[in-house]
């Protein structure tokens, strides 16, 4: 009765974590889509795993047998884990960041899952699981779904920023991410069509499976990932060509047939008229129709692959270690990768699962990962079983799908979960364990339990611990956004007070706040004494990463902000920025700011040294002509700041952020007397800054102030006039600064004072 009780409990926590790891999230943490939902299924596991453990001591038939996907699936965990025991970043590999949250720990609990699963066979009603799991898609599609209907602002109601889509004209639903959101129902896909053609149930309910099966391929193509819509065309035509030479039945041989010739024309036809802008009207075909090696997006990757053959080269056996992929490729950096923004320029992954592992696991890694698919697909093709082509279709789909994006949980959780089942049903046993168990005594049996139970209270607090410091975390950052900087500060020291593997997210979370609030002339409590303690945590983070060249240019430019609090912080500043370079050789973002802690030190030809390395890295790139512009317009060289101004434009870098908007108007008007294109870059600031579509430590009043002066000297009286009149309603001009220069502009255009 015990023994049934924990089976029980059991296969309804798998019930649960089938539903909500895909629908979770808490709003209130940090990376609140990927965190939360890689915390509520460590929890879910380990109690699952626990129950476990008490009933493969109590009955033998409950212990794992080893067949040759448990075979393969032990060897990858040893080989990966010896991979991040003995890598360059043992922490990274374990824990990954937050923004990931799937290291080598969460690797371990989805090889859990897949043990308690196949083990316990027909105990765990398979049916089920696959109903819940495919519903749970539905649900998810629908939310996405609506994210192109009904999108809200990231200021909305905290529950309702699930329907905010963060990137534009692409949907993530639950997953926030568009990757994320089409990888998970890409399996969803093909288990639909099981359902539906296993279904015993009458033709409404079918009917309903069919309509989820439309509504997960929408949200699939609102998603536009190329990877996933490569992946699923793949598994289609795989699904297609089977019922055409393995089908019995005629009818569904003639029909697949047909099929297939339709969407041979369908993809001529779109092949031939791919540049009609009809295509450009339909989410996913946009993206295949717009597809060309010569778009950020594709080129980076392809640079990116070629770096990744350098990076293994190195270290051919065993990589780099699991998760430290950034290792490498900041060693092997291409400036080819900055084109028009920064963004390009980070990779943790290579957007590539044979490289990905090629590099962090080695040779043999690769190799056990593909032994997965090897035991796979033999069990697949060499026995008789009714799902064998849904499987077949949505393992090759997913394997096709990663060879252009990467895991997530999402992913995991279906693979894992279709390895368990395929694997629960085989009579492929090599070897059993046939020990006996350990007593029949009740009150042994009820110590036995006690004991497991507590102990799994140590992961499940840690694991607490994680999204308390993460909700610390999330409210100093939300604080800070509201201008609570005493609330800020007390939120973050809670943070850093609470034990979780990301405590070096939350230092280098809590540094770059303060920096930003001290830049938008926000300063908070005790900024002395907490700038130099924060200064000590950046340390820190680069002395548990001492690999990682940002944990150094963070650092670095921290202290080029609070340089005036200690005067040897430049010249630990500038080290701080060669040893950057030293382990991102030709990085153009090192160079910025290796130029302006230069320019912080007097140093004008060194920052121009620095600046004319950063834009001849990539004459290409908009972005360093664009900072080589800001700084020439600052030490007063305005014919090179124009020039560089002008080949930034030309490349299409223009200002992206409130603040470049406003000191480019300084400089153009300053400097180039070009008060015309002076007014149009205030005016863009104040629409950004008044629509809230950017934050700015330059406030409202005084881009004002730089407009009304700009029209001034364009001639534009009267609009100068008006914005003054709006000035003095809320400003003495008698107290300014510039007053005594003011004061003639003032009574020009017939403003009192």
């Amino acid at each position: 009765m015990f023994e049934q009780k924990m089976i029980n409990i059991i296969k309804y926590l798998i019930y649960g974590l089938v539903i909500a790891i895909p629908l979770i999230y808490f709003p209130t943490i940090m990376m609140p889509f990927q965190l939360s939902k890689t915390i509520a299924f460590q929890i879910l596991t380990e109690i699952i795993f626990t129950l476990w453990i008490y009933l493969i001591i109590f009955n033998k038939s409950y212990r794992p047998k080893i067949t040759r996907m448990t075979m393969a699936l032990s060897i990858f965990m040893i080989v990966i884990t010896l991979s991040a025991i003995f890598g360059p970043d043992w922490r990274m590999s374990l824990w990954s960041d937050e923004s990931r949250s799937l290291g080598l720990i969460a690797l371990w609990h989805f090889f859990i899952l897949f043990l308690v699963a196949s083990s316990l066979k027909e105990k765990i009603n398979w049916n089920i699981i696959w109903n819940l799991s495919f519903w749970t898609a539905v649900a998810v599609s629908l939310i996405g779904i609506s994210q192109k209907f009904f999108i809200f602002s990231k200021d909305a109601d905290l529950w309702l920023h699930i329907l905010y889509r963060g990137i534009p004209e692409r949907i993530g639903s639950t997953f926030s991410n568009p990757a994320f959101m089409a990888g998970y129902l890409l399996f969803n896909f093909f288990i639909g069509f099981w359902l539906f053609k296993s279904s015993a149930q009458n033709l409404k309910f079918k009917s309903l499976i069919g309509l989820g099966i439309i509504l997960i391929t929408v949200a699939i193509f609102l998603s536009q990932t190329l990877g996933v819509l490569f992946g699923l065309a793949i598994g289609i035509l795989i699904f297609i060509f089977w019922f055409i030479f393995q089908s019995h039945s005629k009818i569904l041989r003639k029909t697949s047939l047909a099929t297939l010739g339709i969407l041979i024309i369908l993809s001529a036809f779109f092949l031939l008229t791919r540049e009609n802008s009809f295509w450009q009207k339909i989410p996913g075909f946009k993206r295949i129709a717009d597809f060309s090696f010569q778009d950020d997006s594709i080129s980076g990757r392809l640079i990116t692959w070629q770096l990744s053959l350098n990076a293994f080269k190195e270290k051919p056996i065993f990589g780099w270690g699991l998760e430290n992929f950034r290792i490498p490729f900041d060693k092997y950096y291409n400036p080819q990768l900055l084109s028009k923004n920064i963004f390009g320029t980070y990779w943790d992954k290579p957007h590539n699962v044979i490289l990905e592992y090629l590099v962090t696991t080695g040779l043999v890694g690769l190799l056990a990962y593909l032994g997965i698919f090897a035991s796979v697909f033999y069990v697949l093709l060499k026995k008789q079983l009714n799902y064998k082509i849904f499987f077949l279709s949505a393992i090759i789909a997913y394997f096709i799908q990663n060879l252009f994006i990467f895991d997530t949980i999402g992913t995991y959780l279906m693979f894992f979960l279709a390895l368990a089942f395929i694997d629960s049903y085989l009579d492929d046993k090599l070897l059993n364990f046939s020990s006996n168990p350990i007593t029949d005594n009740l009150i042994a049996r009820k110590i036995i339990i006690g004991v497991l139970l507590l102990t799994v209270l140590i992961p499940i607090y840690y694991n607490f611990q994680i999204f308390k410091g993460a909700n610390y975390e999330y409210w100093g950052v939300n604080y800070f956004l509201n201008r609570l900087s005493e609330s800020s500060l007390l939120s973050f020291n809670q943070a850093l007070m609470t034990s979780t593997p990301y405590i070096d997210d939350v230092r280098k979370n809590f540094a770059n706040t303060v920096k930003q609030a001290h830049q938008q002339g926000i300063n908070y409590p005790g900024l002395e004494d907490l700038q130099g303690k924060l200064a000590g945590h950046l340390r820190l983070v680069i002395q548990r990463h001492p690999l990682g060249f940002l944990n150094y240019l963070t650092l670095a430019e921290f202290e080029n902000v609070f340089y005036k609090y200690n005067p040897d912080y430049l010249k630990e500043s500038e080290n701080l920025t060669l040893k950057a370079l030293e382990l991102s050789p030709r990085r153009q973002q090192t160079l910025y700011v290796l130029g302006k802690v230069r320019l912080l030190k007097g140093d004008v030809s060194g920052a121009y040294r620095a600046l004319e390395e950063a834009v001849g890295a990539n004459l290409d790139s908009a972005e360093p002509h664009f900072y080589f512009a800001l700084m020439a317009y600052g030490i007063g060289d305005s014919k090179k700041g124009a020039m560089e101004l002008a080949e930034a434009e030309r490349l299409g870098r223009g200002p992206q952020k409130i603040e470049e908007f406003v000191i480019l108007g300084n400089y153009v008007g300053d400097f180039n007397n070009d008060y015309k294109k002076a007014i149009n870059y205030y005016n863009t600031a104040l629409y950004l800054l008044d629509n809230k579509i950017m934050t700015s430590s330059i406030g409202r009043k005084d881009i004002l102030l730089k407009l009304a002066l700009a029209y001034y000297f364009d001639h534009n009286f009267i609009e100068s006039k008006n914005i003054f009149l709006e000035l003095k309603k809320t400003i003495d001009f008698k107290i300014l600064p510039i007053y005594e220069d003011l004061r003639p502009v003032l009574q020009e255009i017939g403003i009192n004072q």
